[in-house]
């Protein structure tokens, strides 16, 4: 079995679209397992899923960050990690491992946020307070307009699909959403609308950072001191279980490989207190000759 010092070694060492790919992986997983531990764990996702009330997803905050951590199928995390391997790869090209975190995070958070006040401020929207937002796609999206629309005449290839000028798949992918949008709220139905939503506010926001990016501002720059702080801190933590993990098994290698020697030194310290009691014409021949013996081998 891999220490802690090992799997932290591994995972350092993997790009960081795959830690981030890695990450969403572990959670989907734990909370599986976590789940055939009784009913509080089953409703848990609750508690990480991002409401669309707004009064509701005030007193939950965290759940802005935690929702798209969330998935509520297998199909939904692979098809989501596939198309993040692929889009972060490329965006590679263009922006350093810290970058995209970044533009991964704030997208996400950013999309959370516009598709709670959208559905909060609209009129016609408002029946989705009743809703929730799930799932890594409005982050994911968010990434992928931002490379868009800083390189929108750049060559891309989907899995097997032959390469396209990027700007072709984000308009389809845009015409798409706005026509699912509006098919939805003519027939009352409210199938993903959230979803919809989320990817459209992506879009936006992909252009606005992608076109401050060009005029030489950095929206993410005192988002980036944040990220920063926060990977200090875990690495902190994790140097501290790697250490305890360390020691516990330098001891328990030296205790393996020296019993002998362990239980020698008990019965040397039970004859020296003999010795110190009684004197040494106490002791029997067999404890004088291991005595003897002792002191040769040191």
């Amino acid at each position: 079995m891999l220490s802690i010092s090992e799997i932290k070694e591994k995972f350092k060492n993997l790009g960081i679209v795959e830690q981030i790919i890695t990450i969403h992986v572990i959670i989907y997983v734990l909370i599986l397992v976590l789940k055939l531990f009784g009913s509080f764990f089953h409703a848990l996702p609750n508690y990480l899923i991002l409401p669309l009330d707004l009064n509701k997803s005030i007193k939950q905050p965290w759940s802005f960050i935690s929702y798209f951590f969330i998935h509520s199928s297998i199909r939904e995390l692979l098809w989501n990690m596939l198309m993040l391997y692929s889009v972060g790869r490329f965006g590679q090209t263009f922006f350093s491992p810290k970058k995209i975190t970044s533009i991964y995070l704030m997208g996400g958070i950013a999309c959370g946020i516009l598709t709670v006040l959208i559905c909060n401020l609209i009129p016609g929207l408002r029946f989705m307070q009743n809703y929730h937002l799930i799932g890594s796609s409005g982050a994911l999206s968010a990434l992928f307009f931002t490379i868009t629309s800083f390189r929108p005449d750049s060559n891309i290839s989907l899995f097997f699909l032959a390469k396209l000028k990027i700007k072709h798949i984000a308009f389809a992918i845009l015409g798409i959403n706005i026509l699912m949008f509006l098919e939805q709220l003519s027939s009352n139905s409210t199938a993903n609308i959230g979803g919809v939503i989320s990817c459209l506010t992506a879009g936006l926001f992909g252009y606005i950072y992608s076109q401050n990016l060009i005029k030489g501002n950095d929206p993410t720059r005192y988002f980036d001191r944040v990220i920063e702080q926060i990977i200090v801190y875990i690495r902190k933590i994790l140097n501290i279980f790697s250490k305890k993990n360390k020691d516990y098994k330098t001891t328990t290698r030296n205790k393996k490989e020296n019993p002998s020697k362990n239980k020698d030194q008990k019965k040397i310290d039970t004859i020296l207190d003999k010795i110190n009691e009684s004197g040494y014409d106490k002791l029997s021949s067999k404890e004088k000759a291991f005595l003897f013996k002792a002191s040769k081998k040191e």
